[in-house]
């Protein structure tokens, strides 16, 4: 649902619906909301409230969640030109937010004389999100901030509702309301309490969901609503922010495996770093950016030729978990492992590494007619670190790979 658009009918078209008694004098009110334009606001700098991840502690894969951090007013304000428009702007698949300028006014007629006796401006900033790490949940949470008001004039008589709403879609079953309703207060209530924020709480249950990783969608609205007038309610609705649920049992940390991802967030990026598995990033760094000195060899019409994608600037990859394609990528990659580096594979705390990923479907399997992937024996304990960080990340996105759902991530090599 798009914002509305200007007032149809401004302070000067105001009329008196005609001479008499009954109909002398007449107070209308109006409301418009309209895209922000990028600023700062006085106590826009503290950030919104979220759950974090703690330490896992006494998981028994030993991974310890780094939490999401979460945004401000003003870093939502920021990215105005992108919170203004459609879902909104997200800083990651669990955060996001919204930002609009909302303008209403009461227009006072006496006769066919009117006249706009007072108006109140505020900014609009939702904030949405969903839990990370070990408190995964298909819970969806908004804050609503209200606030930076600006009055002229007289609004008495005027009030002002909010409230958001959780609407399932696509088949979807039930978004449950677990805490927030509408919030009505008069306008000039509003202006003296000053920057206000509203909670509110859903849930997509595990049974609203289909397939085997019980997918389910709903759209996340705010909505304003201004009475007083005599020309009855006038209401504006926001843009959908639409939010994914699911129960994928291979996605980590068994306790929470349940969780919601904003799924039109930008693709994320997987970072592996040298300092921490320096071989297998090297190994990624070659393909990425030497694909031709790498293992094993390509041609193309008899031509040299490999095309290696996952790079930031590239084709993403594809998170793949069926198990059986896995296992299909790394036996294809074990086998040209032993052709391409005898001697060196099989051997003691060497393990075969290969990228694409196994667990893609960009693995060896799909891409093996041109070879385009590589192989390379490394270290054991450095190829299976960066495996068990690049599973963290999966975890942490909520990266689907089964019932036809091969969620887009990118790979970039760091120091």
């Amino acid at each position: 649902m798009a914002v509305a658009g200007a007032l149809l009918l401004g302070a000067g078209g105001a009329q008196a619906a005609g001479p008499g008694p009954a109909h002398r004098h007449i107070s209308r009110v109006y409301l418009t909301v309209s895209p922000e334009t990028p600023k700062k606001i006085p106590g826009g700098n503290v950030p919104f409230k979220r759950q974090t991840a703690p330490g896992s502690g006494s998981r028994p894969d030993a991974i310890t969640p780094a939490p999401l951090d979460s945004i401000s007013v003003n870093d939502c304000l920021a990215h105005a030109a992108t919170s203004s428009r459609g879902n909104g702007w997200a800083s990651g698949r669990h955060d996001s937010c919204q930002s609009y300028h909302l303008h209403t006014w009461k227009v006072d007629c006496d006769w066919w004389f009117c006249s706009q006796v007072g108006s109140a401006d505020a900014d609009l900033v939702d904030y949405q999100f969903t839990p990370d790490g070990k408190f995964q949940s298909r819970h969806i949470y908004v804050e609503q901030f209200i606030g930076n008001w600006s009055r002229k004039g007289e609004m008495s008589g005027i009030n002002l509702t909010l409230n958001t709403t959780c609407r399932p879609t696509q088949g979807s079953g039930p978004c449950q309301t677990n805490l927030g309703s509408p919030t009505t207060e008069p306008v000039d209530a509003w202006v003296a309490l000053g920057n206000q924020y509203n909670w509110y709480y859903f849930e997509q249950p595990k049974s609203s969901g289909v397939g085997n990783a019980r997918v389910s969608y709903a759209d996340l609205s705010w909505h304003l609503l201004v009475t007083g007038g005599e020309n009855g309610p006038v209401t504006r609705d926001g843009p959908n922010s639409q939010v994914r649920c699911d129960s994928a049992s291979y996605i980590l940390y068994a306790s929470g495996g349940e969780g919601c991802v904003f799924p039109w967030a930008p693709v994320p990026t997987w970072t592996i770093h040298r300092s921490a598995t320096p071989e297998a990033a090297q190994n990624i760094y070659e393909a990425q950016t030497r694909p031709l000195t790498t293992q094993p060899p390509s041609t193309l019409f008899g031509v040299p030729f490999k095309l290696i994608v996952g790079a930031p600037s590239t084709y993403p990859l594809h998170r793949d978990a069926v198990a059986d394609h896995i296992e299909a990528h790394r036996t294809t990659a074990q086998q040209a492992c032993r052709r391409f580096f005898p001697g060196r594979y099989p051997a003691p705390h060497t393990d075969c590494d290969e990228y694409p990923f196994a667990s893609t479907t960009e693995g060896s399997v799909n891409y093996g007619n041109f070879r385009n992937y590589v192989v390379k024996p490394i270290d054991s304990d450095d190829n299976q670190a960066a495996g068990r960080d690049l599973g963290l990340f999966y975890a942490t996105e909520r990266l689907l790979g089964d019932d036809g759902f091969n969620e887009p991530f990118h790979v970039s090599v760091q120091p």
